[in-house]
């Protein structure tokens, strides 16, 4: 048996990180765990990006930065200011994330969330429809969430439409464990 060896394609990951008051510091340290772990994990061409959300966005850089070791360290530090607060608008993170300047091919977006929306768009339904229909396959979604306070259906769902997969984890002390694996397979 002869096994074929692809090259690893440069890809851009955008984060974009639910720190509101629903996700609380236990998942929200958690995700900031996974997360660390996966930028650590970057292949040396790759670029990222992390975009905490809440009732606006704070984006760690206004373009994607390539994953180097200073990059990295200042991303996971970054990370470790984060406090959870404030209300959810999911729709205007997902909007925002597509729409980047400087874009890199291949893209994808790892959202991590509850996806609970508590301001702007909170329909589920017309939040995925417009999301799935502005991003017009552009970027690949893959959607993450944990704990006992999830809406599967929305993390779902924004995954299936936009060409990735979704993870729910049921005991939030498992996030950070679980998402680095959902990192390696869509590494």
């Amino acid at each position: 048996d002869a096994t074929i060896n692809f090259p690893v394609i440069p890809k851009e990951i955008i984060y974009l990180l639910d720190a509101s008051g629903s996700i609380g510091m236990q998942r929200l340290t958690q995700v900031e765990d996974g997360v660390s772990y996966s930028l650590k994990h970057l292949n040396p061409d790759d670029r990222f990006n992390i975009l905490v959300f809440k009732d606006k966005n704070i984006p760690f850089s206004p373009i994607s930065v390539k994953a180097s070791a200073e990059n990295i360290k200042n991303a996971v530090d970054f990370l470790k200011e984060q406090k959870s607060w404030s209300t959810t608008d999911i729709y205007d993170a997902l909007r925002t994330s597509i729409n980047l300047s400087n874009p890199f091919v291949p893209s994808y977006r790892v959202f991590i969330s509850d996806g609970i929306p508590t301001v702007g768009i909170v329909d589920d339904r017309h939040v995925i429809n417009e999301i799935s229909n502005l991003n017009d396959n552009k970027v690949s979604f893959f959607t993450f969430g944990g704990g006992v306070n999830v809406d599967p259906y929305m993390l779902d769902f924004i995954a299936f439409k936009n060409r990735g997969w979704s993870t729910v984890v049921d005991r939030e002390y498992f996030m950070a464990r679980e998402f680095s694996k959902f990192y390696d397979e869509i590494k």
